[in-house]
């Protein structure tokens, strides 16, 4: 008889929502755990974002030694078959590779699933030795997981084995399309979703669109997301340069606050410098919005220019104006986008694909050696 497979997650939970936190949301509420049992360990408990220098460096310290204890609990007690680890680039990144090392020290199978865009260049600007850490922290576990064809090709580049590299897409909930309404309306809404960082590019969103909204009547700018160290700057920022309060900063907002955004608005706005495969993109996609988006990273794994979205070259405002311009003034146009984004997420982007591959993946780990 077979054992039944118990998956120990070491993630985000919420809040605050992010792209991790999403992703892991929806995995826990597909089908793969119809049938395999999990537990989720928590992997960040003070809010470290919020923090700078010496402060931030012990935030960082004491989170791992509660992280640690937290997980060795679940490890010794539970009884997991395989550790699902999700992490990104920086301080986290070996955080989450220690807790991979304890796994592996109790014989248990790893996955290392890598989200965020970041990992090349952050990887190319340290010295060799800490290029040798990371990739001997990366060969450790028993798959390295990517969520876009691009991440793929970095882990190779960093001098992971091939058959070590498993790529699974993201995924997303399709909405209802009953409840999705894109008429033409008297006023356009540009719509920001996401944490409110400056590699977002949010500040060259701001003035492209104080631009556009001296020729381009009933044109409105929403910014929604998670406050981070860069939110006084942006809203400081705003100050100086929209005197007359046209951009419209909503600030964090829960589940429900987000679908009403994603349903009252008509362009979705993503001029990020570095990216992966795109949480916030996908999902609004899946509105059936028609997306501009940086040409970075696993962006283009989404979006194919001028068919279900439209791509900009990331850091350049008379770029990003030029793509808003032209969406909002051929309104055909902007309705094919969106309803080749939804078709898009819909064949291939959805948790009834996905849900396929992950059973799989843990299943074929499970028999390996």
């Amino acid at each position: 008889m077979i054992d039944p497979i118990k998956v120990l997650h070491v993630a985000p939970l919420p809040p605050p929502l992010g792209g991790m936190t999403s992703y892991i949301q929806g995995l826990l509420n597909s089908d793969v755990f119809r049938t395999i049992d999990y537990r989720v360990v928590r992997f960040s408990y003070f809010n470290k974002e919020k923090y700078l220098g010496i402060t931030r460096f012990l935030a960082n310290c004491l989170n791992a030694v509660v992280l640690t204890i937290n997980f060795l609990i679940n490890l010794i007690f539970w009884h997991p078959t395989i550790v699902h680890i999700q992490s990104n680039s920086g301080f986290g990144f070996f955080e989450k590779s220690w807790i991979a090392f304890l796994a592996k020290v109790f014989r248990r199978k790893t996955i290392f699933h890598f989200h965020g865009g970041y990992m090349r260049e952050w990887y190319e600007q340290l010295p060799r030795f800490a290029q040798f850490l990371i990739r001997q922290c990366a060969l450790i576990n028993d798959r390295i997981m990517t969520g876009s064809p691009q991440m793929r090709e970095t882990w190779l580049y960093i001098g992971v084995p091939e058959e070590k590299i498993i790529y699974i897409g993201n995924a997303v909930n399709l909405p209802a399309q009953d409840g999705i309404d894109r008429s033409f309306r008297d006023s356009i809404s540009l719509l920001f979703l996401t944490r409110v960082v400056l590699e977002k590019g949010i500040i060259e969103l701001i003035d492209a669109y104080l631009l556009l909204q001296k020729e381009i009547a009933n044109l409105k700018l929403r910014i929604v997301g998670a406050d981070t160290l860069d939110t006084p700057y942006v809203k400081k920022y705003l100050q100086n340069v929209d005197k007359n309060n046209l951009v419209e900063y909503i600030g964090p907002v829960n589940d429900q606050q987000k679908h009403k955004e994603y349903l009252e608005s008509d362009i979705f706005v993503f001029p990020t410098y570095v990216e992966d495969q795109s949480y916030a993109v996908m999902e609004a996609m899946s509105y059936g919005l028609p997306v501009i988006a940086s040409n970075v990273g696993g962006v283009p794994s989404l979006i194919a220019h001028e068919q279900n979205g439209y791509l900009v070259i990331p850091k350049n405002v008379d770029s990003l104006r030029e793509g808003i311009r032209r969406v909002i003034s051929e309104p055909n146009f902007r309705k094919t986008l969106g309803e080749n984004a939804r078709k898009t997420i819909e064949q291939g982007f959805t948790w009834n694909v996905r849900s396929k591959e992950i059973v799989t993946l843990y299943q074929t780990l499970v028999k390996s050696k």
